[in-house]
């Protein structure tokens, strides 16, 4: 080292190897045996200081076996040294040269060891302190640099330092005896004056003191390098919260005419109150003090209270109470005081006011001593004697002096002389004048007998003179019995063997302690009841302490019960008790009777009365004022019983599977059953129970079973109420909720279980999962709740919505309409007539051809719904009517109807017009209509709600649905023949899927009936009443099949009309559709898309592009091409005659007298469904033969004219279409074939797409996610269309966003959708979706992402 920078030495353990103090400076190594060329120097502000060392015996040299330790002595404290010296390296002999700095220390904590933390010599043992309105400090000297102490104060610590300090009070310059280690106590010298600094009470603030040097403290030992020093030492400081002060300067004499004499020795008890008078309890808030010979007294305040702070101007009140005894002949006086000049009296337990604000001091306050003679003592309760007192003592008693006097020297008269009450504490004082005798203390409290102590000083006769008279105590001697219950419930259960513990109120005697510091005496109660004789008559608290079960161990539920965080105490008034049992020992004495000249039976009667009458004072007067009860219920349990239910498993789970509830029924719909609740407490689990609830509980119950809020329930309601009004009130009942009165039964007068008991009845079943409905049952009434939810699947039949129609064909179409393309297009045809005749024999057995109409309107009752009620109130519960139980039935007075017929024949006439769809969606092929004749055949869909026991749940699909079934009456008067105009759209999304929805059902129905293994079987068919054979299912299946692919070969479009051009629709189509043999013939008169006249002035242009055929006739054009933007095209075709009578001519294509037999499904049993309650039918055959003709028709009795036309368009600008026009020779219609062209949105078939959005996912997130972690991916958008430039709209199906994932697309919230402009042709732009997880989930669902 060969610097004096301290950086020299920063590599060195500093306390290890140059250890300071305040006056030596000692370098310590291992190998440097000795130094040479030693120098030191002190720095100094303008020279440096250079040290003599040699022969002054400053510098030494030791050595203690492992280190040398070279030490330079006797410098000044807090003074930087640099120290040079040279020594020969052990390593090399090389000679070297060390210099380093170093600061000596100004702290005393440095004598006589070599290192400390503090070198600053901070104050030691810093302590606040308040008193007399000024904040003080105390603390230990421990710097050798001092020449004064500074103060700060601030508000509060932040982080172990405090905010701005600020000074208070000027340094407090010092010289100290010893250098270190002195007390130093400023006192007022350097104070915090708080009536200057106004700090308000109960806040905290800190205050620091430290040594301080004006000129030169000491340099800074921390390896500043220059003439940087330290004005002062770190601070030392303590917090002080700033408490409030006040004092009151009193003065007792006697009064002025009295020669104001000073008293000496009068206790003044003090207590601080806040401004509700309330006392304040805090150390130093009361005391007592005594006056000085001179009669004056002091009272201080130095207070930390929180009614006190942030309240330096309020004024509190101190309550001052003043006692003095002096002793006197034979007894001690007890002084009287008087206050406000003599006007008030402030003696004893009186005392006075005096008001106080903080800082006021040395409040004066003057007060009289009037003293007169009293005559005291004490009375307390016998037996009751505890530690510390002779008995618990008793307030309010009266005591009254009293004197003899001889009247006339024989009449003894009793004079009262005072009287007065004994106080809380059970003492009294009465003022007796001097000179009177005292020949009896009377004491009266409820008729108590009380004698006098035996430490009493009382003496009958006692003349009073100046002196003491206290101590004349009395002690009640008088006794009571109480009865104590400790039973469970209401049906006085035994709890156990019981610890019963009893006290006098407000007395420590026998009192309950944490912990017990005295023995308690308590009692062992074996049975429920039991007697306690000879207790104190008085108040008393009684708690039971524990119960133990036989095995003597703590029943802890209970025990924790009575003796919780705050144990039951009962409180009884025995006071007056002693009059009833004076009533009971006079009972008792006649209960032996000694009058025996009645004869035997006479005094057997007489000991009968006298024991009925002593059975029933006893009785009240246990239920009066000697009983005391405790009682645990226990916990509130509601036991469910019902009739009916048809559940016969338990492998469920209440809670998982039907939200939590209680228990789990099912039921058929329509059935009655008969519900029984149980309430009763638990008091012992396994044990002991209790079925006796309080009167004033109640019982609520809100029903559900019956009703539901589904569509077509008021509907159903009414139907039944057309029939009998109470089924429907059995329904509603209870649906908002009702409450019941909780009974009890009773035998030979005894009270029993409580139950309420009540009938209802199961309505339609519900259709949605867990597939149940509810009845809540609560008890009303008391603080803790008692419920009892119970689930009822309730089994049967639920339509799934309004009937239905099946449109079964019983014909190929008679006309096809087809609608031509583009958005603005359509096509008309006018004034054409059908005529169908259809004849049809059927026999059948049925009682209504009305579907869904008779339903199930009767409850019908269990057997053992009237288990355990009599016969006739049961059948008054139940007083229904039973004239249509049977689905789909009417049980008439005559019996079943057959009907039988042989033929029926309706024919209808229909003119009708019509035109196809402009709706730009379904323009061109699906706007097709099929003109069919059929049979319009009503159904239902049904769903099955049915519950197996076998796998303890309701049947389901294999996707977790309900099953369906579908029902369908082919003889319903709503059934009839017709015509239907279907678009190909309906047909193939509407029709069809119905169909093959009905086939789907039923052919469920002949797999679980096992039909193809065994074709004879005969199955119980779901939703139906009576069992169907296979076969009978496999027809109404082999029918339904037929019906759907008479559609399917309806929908399949031919091309083999190509070859009949629109323009021959005169030479050709005309001939043979739309003459006969009156009409004139037509010859070359062409029907071209454009009007001759135009034709014939059309020019050529040179090199225009040529047929194969250079055919180039525009009368031949048949193909037309349109263009979108709003423009129409349209063309008519119409054929008008005038006759004087109407002809009719049938178009080619249609079925002249064209008869067809059909043999279909009939109806046999009708089971349907109305509102949800589900039917089925039973099906026979029938027979239908048809005969179909199609002609034109005429407009008046002289014009028939038939017009068939049609118009071309579409709103886009941007469409265009090629159509090529063709007729239909089977139908006479005409025919578009788009042959080309392009479409924007919808895309019609035929054109190419002008908008062909593509959506695909070029990035995906890693395969792990963690939970905290964004799924983050990237998608690709692109137009394939022909367009240019399109507009797409992008959006997330939220429909399945169960766990509301947060989506971003592009930074952005994508919780709709985000429309796109402009997007070109063939080109792609790239987008970043942001999935964030929902608060709760962990897996979720996947979401569609759609483009269109």
């Amino acid at each position: 080292l060969e610097s004096e920078y301290d950086m020299c030495i920063s590599s060195l353990d500093a306390f290890k190897h140059i250890p300071v103090t305040h006056n030596s400076i000692t370098f310590i190594s291992e190998d440097i045996q000795e130094i040479k060329d030693k120098s030191l120097t002190r720095k100094a502000s303008d020279n440096d200081i250079v040290i003599d060392i040699e022969g002054t015996g400053k510098f030494s040299t030791d050595y203690n076996g492992t280190h040398f330790k070279h030490m330079f002595t006797g410098l000044n404290p807090g003074h930087r040294y640099i120290i040079k010296f040279s020594y020969n390296n052990s390593v090399n002999g090389e000679e070297q040269i060390m210099t380093f700095p170093a600061v000596t220390s100004c702290s005393c904590n440095s004598a006589g060891s070599y290192s400390t933390s503090d070198k600053t010599g901070s104050p030691k043992n810093f302590q606040v302190y308040q008193d007399n309105g000024h904040v003080m400090f105390s603390f230990d000297d421990a710097s050798y640099c001092e020449e004064a102490y500074s103060f700060t104060r601030s508000d509060n610590f932040i982080d172990g330092e405090s905010e701005k300090s600020v000074s208070f009070t000027r340094d407090f310059f010092f010289i100290s005896r010893d250098p270190c280690d002195e007390r130093i106590e400023p006192l007022t010298e350097a104070s915090d004056n708080l009536v200057l600094s106004k700090l308000p009470v109960g806040h905290a603030f800190n205050y620091c003191v430290r040594a301080v040097n004006l000129v030169h403290y000491m340099d800074h030992p921390q390896g500043y390098v220059g003439d940087e020093t330290l004005k002062s030492s770190i601070n030392s400081c303590a917090s002080h919260k700033i408490n409030w002060e006040a004092s009151i300067n009193g003065k007792i004499t006697t009064e002025s005419n009295a020669g104001s004499l000073p008293i000496e020795d009068v206790s003044a008890m003090y207590q601080l109150l806040n401004k509700s008078l309330v006392p304040i309890d805090c150390s130093g808030c009361s005391g007592i003090t005594k006056t000085t010979k001179g009669g004056s007294f002091d009272i201080t305040f130095n207070i930390d209270h929180k009614d006190l702070y942030e309240d330096n101007e309020g004024e509190y009140p101190v309550n001052i109470y003043f006692n003095k005894t002096t002793p006197s002949v034979p007894k001690t006086i007890e002084h009287k005081f008087s206050c406000n000049q003599g006007k008030d009296d402030c003696s004893g337990e009186i005392g006075t006011l005096v008001y106080l604000s903080h800082l006021k001091f040395k409040e004066p306050l003057h007060v009289y001593d009037d003293t007169s003679v009293p005559f005291s003592g004490k009375v307390f309760i016998g037996g009751t004697a505890y530690p510390g007192s002779e008995g618990c003592m008793i307030s309010n008693v009266k005591v009254c002096l009293l004197q003899e006097r001889n009247n006339g020297g024989v009449l003894k008269m009793n004079e009262t002389l005072v009287c007065g009450e004994t106080g809380p504490d059970g003492t009294y004082s009465l003022p007796v004048v001097i000179g009177s005798r005292v020949d009896y203390v009377d004491l009266t409290y409820h008729g108590h007998e009380f004698i006098p102590s035996p430490e009493s000083t009382f003496e009958s006769g006692m003349v009073i003179e100046e002196g003491y008279y206290g101590d004349n105590d009395f002690v009640d001697v008088e006794k009571a019995r109480v009865i104590v219950e400790i039973v469970g419930g209401l049906c006085d259960k035994r709890l156990g063997r019981s610890t019963v513990h009893m006290k006098i109120v407000g007395c420590d005697w026998n009192k309950v302690t944490k912990p017990q510091l005295v023995d308690l005496e308590t009692f062992t109660q074996s049975g429920p009841r039991q007697i306690y004789n000879s207790v104190p008559a008085h108040l008393l608290d009684i708690q039971v302490r524990e119960i133990r079960d036989r095995d003597n161990g703590n029943i802890e539920h209970i025990s924790n019960f009575f003796q919780g965080t705050q144990p039951i105490v009962r409180t009884i008034d025995l006071r007056d008790t002693n009059a009833a049992d004076v009533a009971i020992e006079k009972a008792e004495g006649s209960e032996n009777p000694t009058n025996t000249s009645k004869g035997i039976t006479e005094e057997e009667e007489l000991k009968g009365d006298t024991r009925n009458s002593l059975e029933t004072t006893k009785k009240d007067e246990e239920e009066g004022m000697e009983l005391v009860r405790f009682q645990y219920d226990g916990k509130l349990m509601l036991e469910f019983e019902t009739t009916g239910d048809e559940l016969a498993c338990t492998s469920y789970s209440l809670q998982d599977e039907y939200e939590g509830a209680d228990s789990l029924h099912v039921f058929p719909y329509m059935t009655g059953f008969r519900i029984t609740i149980k309430p009763k407490y638990e008091i012992i689990a396994g044990e002991v129970y209790c079925d006796i609830v309080d009167d004033n509980l109640k019982l609520r119950v809100i029903n559900q079973v019956g009703i539901d809020d589904n569509e077509g329930f008021d509907e159903f309601l009414a139907e039944m109420r057309k029939q009998n009004e109470a089924q429907v009130e059995i329904l509603e009942k209870c649906r908002d909720g009702c409450v019941y009165d909780i009974a009890h039964d009773y035998v030979n007068g005894t009270q029993l279980g409580a139950n309420v008991m009540d009938f209802f009845a199961a309505g339609r079943p519900n259709i949605a999962a867990p597939y149940v409905k509810y009845m809540d049952f609560s008890i009303e009434g008391r603080t803790a709740s008692a419920t009892h939810k119970a689930a009822f699947v309730i089994t049967g039949y639920f339509s799934k919505g309004p009937g239905n129609s099946f449109a079964l064909p019983t014909h190929k179409p008679i006309m096809v309409l087809r609608d031509p393309p583009g958005g603005l297009s359509y096509a008309t045809y006018e004034n054409v007539k059908t005529t169908i005749e259809l004849e049809m024999s059927s026999t059948s057995t049925a009682l209504h051809h009305h579907f869904g109409i008779e339903v199930k309107k009767t409850i019908e009752m269990g057997n053992d719904v009237c288990v355990g009620l009599g016969a006739s109130l049961c059948q008054e519960l139940w007083s229904f009517h039973t004239d249509a139980k049977v689905f789909g039935y009417e049980h008439d007075l005559g019996g079943i109807v057959q009907k039988v017929e042989k033929t029926r024949s309706t024919q209808f006439t229909t003119t009708w017009s019509y035109q196809t769809s402009t709706d730009p969606w379904t323009a061109g092929a699906m706007s097709d209509v099929f003109v069919v004749p059929n049979l319009n055949v009503m159904y239902r869909e049904v769903y099955v709600v049915n519950w197996k026991n076998e796998s303890c749940a309701v049947d389901q699909t294999v996707d977790g649905k309900l099953p369906v079934t579908t029902a369908i009456n082919l003889e319903d008067e709503k059934n009839q023949p017709a015509l239907a105009f279907f678009s190909r759209y309906h047909v193939e999304y509407v029709k069809l899927p119905e169909l093959e929805r009905s086939i789907e059902n039923i052919e469920h129905s002949i797999s679980l009936c096992n039909c193809t293994e065994s074709p004879t079987n005969i199955c119980s068919v779901a939703g139906e009443g009576k069992k169907k054979s296979c076969d009978e299912l496999g027809e109404q299946v082999t029918y339904l099949r037929s019906a759907r692919d008479e559609w399917r070969e309806n929908l399949i479009m031919n091309d083999d009309f190509k070859e009949n051009s629109i323009v021959n629709w005169f030479e050709e189509v005309g001939p043979k559709l739309m003459t006969d043999e009156n009409d004139l013939n037509i010859n070359d008169h062409s029907s071209a898309i454009t009007p001759q006249t135009l034709l014939l002035g059309a020019e050529e242009i040179e090199n225009q592009p040529k047929k194969r055929n250079d055919d180039t006739n525009l009368e031949e054009v048949k193909r037309i091409q349109f263009s979108g933007g709003g423009s129409t095209f349209s063309m008519m075709l119409s054929k008008e005659k005038v006759w004087d009578r109407v002809g009719l001519s049938c178009w080619d294509g249609c079925n002249a007298d064209y008869e067809n037999t059909i043999e279909g499904p009939g109806l046999d049993d009708l089971k349907g469904t109305v509102k949800g309650i589900g039917v089925v039918t039973d099906i026979k055959l029938f027979t239908v033969k048809t005969h179909v003709t199609h002609e034109s028709t005429a407009e008046s009795m002289d014009t028939e004219s038939t017009s068939i036309g049609f118009t071309l368009g579409d709103n886009e600008p941007g469409d265009e279409f090629v159509v090529d026009l063709y007729y239909d020779e089977k139908f006479g219609t005409i025919i578009f074939d788009t042959f080309a062209g392009r479409s924007k949105c919808p895309h019609e078939a035929g054109t190419a797409a002008i908008e062909d959005p593509r959506l695909v996912i070029t990035s995906y997130p890693p395969q792990h996610v963690f939970p905290d972690e964004d799924m983050v991916f990237e998608v690709e958008m692109s137009n394939l269309g022909v367009g240019e430039e399109s507009q797409f709209v992008l959006y997330a199906q939220h429909r399945d966003n169960k766990g509301s994932l947060k989506l971003l697309l592009d930074g952005a919230a994508f919780g709709g959708s985000r429309e796109f402009t402009n997007l070109l042709k063939n080109t792609s732009y790239k987008k970043t979706l942001v999935v964030q997880r929902g608060p709760r989930l962990f897996q979720y669902t996947p979401l569609d992402l759609v483009m269109e």
